[in-house]
């Protein structure tokens, strides 16, 4: 299983009490070097953790977290695991100094203005400016509180959740505390406290700096989070945008279970939109990995769907968490035909729902679940619609031979997407193929894929896709999105070890979704 796989199973908004409007977070000028003083008079809380960057003369910046202890501290460069500890950090009143030795041995001089330490760092005779922002100390139990999907006035939504523990390579892959994934821009960003109910949204999955934007929790007179506002920030002033207003929404999940052809019982989450009234649904199936109900992924698709009036049923993969039967990852047809089997037990079991309209039911899921939703689809009429991402419209051969040339994106290759394309030309099918049962299907179908996709072959499947469109399946519509990566996610060249630097989401990546919806479903 490539890691880039492993990562779809981790991914893989009523009235409230008046708050005080938070104080705007500026970023004055770098202050002189200091002399070392005592360290007995500091006026910098102890213990604290920081957020911030070192800012460069060419406009570059490295975003850095750093802990604060009364005599040493540590500091890592976001999105690194490596911390590097120091010790005998200086200070006199509001001015303070110390030496990291990390690639090189790095000099910090600043002073605290009561919410932040500014100042210059030394560095093979180049002096660099820094700033870096006090967290709040928000106990880890206390963030449940603002876990749940938010709905701006405009439709658009959000989620906030945790950001699961996961690190590669030397990179962290998430923020360390909350995520927030919006709906409306594909944004994935970490949020970093503040004050209490206050946070700044990072740049990146799991970079702070630049803070561009920041959220604002309001709560109720029973002290219960109830809405958000998101506002932009100016990175130099600090000074904040008009305030967006987003209301949480009351969705309702239940554990469900459901059994399968041959008899295996899987367990299930559905949730259910805030909606009265019967509604369309939809099944999210996973890749090759072994994904869960809950995982990452999953509660993004969740919160999306359900935020557009779509109940959806989410699950623990068959020999995963609570579901009974074995896990295999192969893609062989035995395997995809059991998985396809799965997926319609769970389409039969929304149609049972009196929540569901039972002939508006559909299949979505990414990567392997391409080859899977075209077998379930085949079999099953209840299915009425699919949504496939960077799924294969080739064979599993194909898709070997592909991750050969590429290494699944684990590190740069030397082969051109043309080198390959002929390769791949010259180089008959083998395994299972849905090319063929994709040209006889009568359902309404979405294709999304990515053109830096380094796990399948984007560009080949969406050419047999146009010849099946063009021999008549009208009803089957496709989108490749440019500088997206297997997972749908903004990238240069496709790489795995890019993840942790992406923004999020291509930014048409959840618009295309809604849109399609709007005209076919909804």
């Amino acid at each position: 299983m490539s890691r880039f796989l492993l990562i779809l199973l981790l991914i893989s908004l009523s009235a409230c009490a008046p708050q005080p409007t938070p104080t705007n977070i500026t970023e004055p000028a770098p202050s002189t070097v200091i002399e070392p003083a005592q360290t007995q008079s500091l006026q910098i809380p102890a213990p604290s953790d920081w957020a911030g960057a070192i800012s460069h003369p060419d406009g570059t910046s490295e975003s850095m977290s750093v802990h604060l202890d009364t005599t040493k501290g540590t500091l890592n460069i976001e999105p690194k695991v490596k911390t590097y500890e120091f010790e005998n950090i200086q200070g006199l009143g509001s001015k303070i100094s110390f030496k990291v030795t990390a690639e090189n041995e790095m000099t910090f001089s600043g002073e605290y203005d009561g919410s932040q330490i500014r100042g210059q760092v030394e560095e093979n005779g180049q002096t660099d400016s820094f700033t870096l922002f006090s967290l709040f100390s928000e106990p880890k139990e206390s963030l449940n509180d603002f876990l749940g999907t938010y709905q701006f006035e405009s439709g658009e939504s959000l989620l906030i959740n945790l950001a699961p523990e996961y690190n590669s390579s030397g990179l962290y892959f998430f923020g360390q505390g909350l995520m927030v994934t919006h709906f409306g821009t594909g944004a994935i960003r970490a949020l970093y406290p503040i004050a209490a109910d206050n946070f700044l949204v990072g740049s990146a999955r799991a970079i702070g700096y630049p803070f561009k934007e920041q959220i604002t929790f309001q709560r109720d007179a029973n002290g219960n989070v109830t809405n958000l506002t998101w506002q932009t920030r100016n990175v130099e002033t600090g000074e904040l945008g008009e305030p967006q207003p987003a209301t949480r929404l009351d969705l309702k999940s239940e554990i469900v279970h459901f059994t399968s052809q041959d008899g295996t019982n899987l367990t299930g989450l559905l949730t259910l939109p805030a909606t009265s009234g019967a509604t369309p649904a939809i099944m999210s199936l996973h890749g090759s990995e072994p994904g869960t109900k809950d995982n990452f992924g999953s509660q993004q698709m969740s919160a999306f769907m359900a935020s557009h009036g779509i109940a959806v049923l989410t699950y623990d993969k068959r020999g995963v968490g609570d579901s009974e039967g074995t896990y295999v990852e192969a893609a062989s047809e035995k395997n995809l035909d059991l998985i396809a089997q799965d997926a319609i037990a769970g389409v039969e079991y929304l149609k049972s729902r009196p929540e569901v309209e039972a002939d508006l039911i559909g299949l979505t899921g990414f990567s392997q679940a391409g080859w899977v939703i075209p077998l379930a689809a085949s079999q099953s009429k209840d299915i009425a619609y699919f949504i496939i991402l960077s799924g294969p419209v080739t064979s599993v051969g194909h898709e070997d031979l592909f991750s050969t040339y590429t290494n699944d994106g684990e590190n740069a290759n030397n082969y051109s997407q043309e080198v390959i394309a002929k390769r791949l030309a010259d180089t008959p099918h083998s395994g299972f193929d849905s090319t063929p049962l994709i040209a006889d299907l009568d359902q309404l179908g979405l294709w999304i894929w990515g053109d830096q996709d380094k796990s399948l072959p984007s560009f080949e499947s969406e050419s047999n896709l146009k010849g099946i469109i063009a021999g008549g399946k009208s009803d089957f519509s496709e989108v490749m999105l440019a500088n997206a990566d297997h997972n749908l996610q903004q990238t240069t060249q496709g790489l795995f070890n890019e993840i942790p630097y992406s923004p999020g989401y291509h930014p048409d990546f959840y618009k295309t979704i809604v849109e399609w919806l709007k005209e076919n479903i909804k």
